[in-house]
């Protein structure tokens, strides 16, 4: 199959009775083993591979699918009509969102918004012959029902959205088989990356879209831009223009540093040994950190103060809770190390931060991130101090006068997908998209029972404008679980004494950035980088 050229000629080799339905092979005329999948965007060309999915329908309603194996794609339809034809579409292996059934499903739906892991081709086509008993030879062509795009971009790492696209495809199994887009959580489409500079996208056949937008973690832009009107096989190379991205960034000091905060609160799977940043902001675990332990198969979001890893015991004898599975609350050392995390306080640096930095999880270890589908390697991220946690929460100054002057943060209740998560909203530095649809601004600057309200797409478009969400990822002590849902209290890289550090404490009346608490403690870290210093 090549987009812009021609389509590609597919074989129904062999139709066999069978009881309880048809046996179907397919084979592929031209199939060279490459994958459809990953589309060759330069060329248009798409070939399918092992793996791939071909739904089937006839007289109007979906009988089955065939999948590929071998070089060849076999399965079984069952209710299909004799003496009528047989309908195939390739959907990008993308999952219909109802689920099929056979004999009597008459459309379904796709979504094609995230095109990071390959793009989605979409084709359908019809079999030369009419449906017969027994063994028959059919033909048929896929014909792309999308197109193929080239965006130009600013030279980014991470992963770009791009709003105000259809995202939405329904196929109609009545008929000849017609597709019909629409737009969905704000029409955003995840490009496909070839380079930080070039990426791609399959879209649906669409009008021009005038006011597309672009966003990728840590960067906002201002101006809006032109998507061409799209039509089916259409391969343009010609390279739509994504206008220069800013980076989002947050002061945390008086010196005037500068950080961006990772995408999401970090987690941990102790049986992998595996970090991470969660998908989304507003991801987190909850009451399953209570299953904690060294080999637990799940993830967790909780953990105790400098529990990095970084296991410093020929130093520091008394900092034997390293691991970030440690959820002892046994006394070690009153005077140097009471619980035994992080450094002791007679070590020459008693924070995370020095010959102690790396008891800092960011600094010590490489962690998965989501945004650039990419492992960032250890040293990117640590964790912010006391004094930067109080600067960016209740000193530094913004340029937010869209909603209003020096706004830093919110508290927020967000609905995403009718669910609601409460939690912190932090606003970058520069802030100018004002009070977006879906958005009602409750108290600024202050604790407020989370009263700024969100759906969905409002979240979306403040996340896409540079805000941060802190999620209510709740506490631990041992294995007992508090307030997740309704709470959250977040590490610093500051120590108080042999048996405290401090930590943000967020609940529904207050906010505190130098709270005091135990080392022992789980609580969550969301992790920054430096960008000025």
């Amino acid at each position: 199959m090549v987009f812009g050229m021609n389509q590609c000629k597919k074989n129904v080799e062999t139709i066999a009775e069978n009881t309880g339905g048809m046996n179907i092979t397919l084979h592929v005329d031209g199939d060279d083993g490459g994958s459809k999948i990953d589309v060759n965007p330069t060329t248009g060309t798409v070939a399918f591979e092992d793996g791939d999915i071909i739904y089937v329908a006839s007289n109007g309603v979906y009988v089955g699918k065939l999948t590929r194996t071998s070089g060849t794609f076999t399965g079984k339809i069952n209710g299909a009509t004799v003496g009528e034809p047989l309908y195939f579409y390739f959907l990008g292996n993308k999952t219909p969102s109802e689920a099929l059934t056979e004999g009597s499903a008459t459309s379904c739906t796709i979504s094609i918004e995230d095109q990071r892991h390959g793009l989605p081709v979409i084709s359908s086509g019809v079999s030369s012959e009419n449906l017969a008993a027994g063994t028959h030879s059919y033909t048929t062509y896929l014909y792309n029902k999308c197109g193929l795009v080239k965006f130009a971009t600013s030279d980014i790492p991470e992963a770009i959205t791009i709003t105000g696209m259809n995202n939405t495809i329904t196929v109609d199994f009545s008929g000849s088989g017609s597709f019909s887009s629409s737009s969905e959580n704000g029409g955003n489409v995840i490009l496909n990356k070839a380079s930080n500079t070039v990426r791609w996208a399959i879209l649906p056949v669409q009008s021009e879209v005038t006011t597309a937008q672009a966003a990728a973690w840590g960067y906002y832009m201002t101006d809006a831009f032109t998507v061409p009107a799209v039509t089916a096989n259409m391969h343009y190379t010609t390279g739509v223009a994504v206008p220069t991205m800013n980076v989002v960034e947050f002061t945390v000091s008086a010196g005037g540093k500068k950080v961006r905060f990772s995408p999401g609160i970090l987690q941990y799977q102790a049986s992998t040994t595996t970090w991470r940043f969660a998908e989304h902001q507003y991801d987190y675990v909850g009451e399953d950190n209570k299953n904690v332990s060294s080999t637990y198969a799940g993830w967790i979001d909780l953990f105790g103060w400098g529990t990095s890893g970084y296991d410093n015991t020929s130093n520091d004898e008394n900092a034997i809770h390293y691991q970030p599975w440690s959820n002892s609350t046994n006394t070690v050392n009153e005077t140097y190390n009471k619980y035994g995390y992080g450094p002791s306080s007679n070590m020459t640096d008693k924070n995370l931060v020095g010959t102690s930095a790396n008891y800092d999880w960011g600094v010590y270890n490489a962690i998965n991130n989501p945004t650039r589908d990419a492992t960032d390697p250890a040293g990117t991220w640590r964790t912010l101090t006391s004094s930067e946690w109080d600067y960016l929460l209740n000193t530094r100054l913004t340029s937010t006068e869209s909603v209003t002057a020096n706004a830093r943060y919110t508290m927020a209740t967000i609905n995403t997908n009718e669910t609601p998560v409460k939690g912190l909203i932090i606003f970058p530095d520069t802030y100018t998209l004002g009070t977006p649809t879906g958005v009602t601004w409750g108290t600024i600057n202050a604790a407020s029972y989370w009263n700024t309200a969100c759906t969905c797409d409002g979240w979306t478009a403040l996340e896409n404008a540079g805000c941060v969400f802190l999620a209510p990822c709740g506490y631990r002590s041992g294995t007992v679980i508090s307030y997740p849902g309704i709470g959250c209290r977040y590490w610093s890289s500051t120590a108080i004494n042999a048996s405290q550090a401090n930590d943000l404490k967020i609940n529904e009346n207050s906010l505190l950035p130098t709270s005091a608490t135990q080392r022992d403690y789980g609580r969550g870290v969301r992790l920054v980088r430096t960008t000025t210093e």
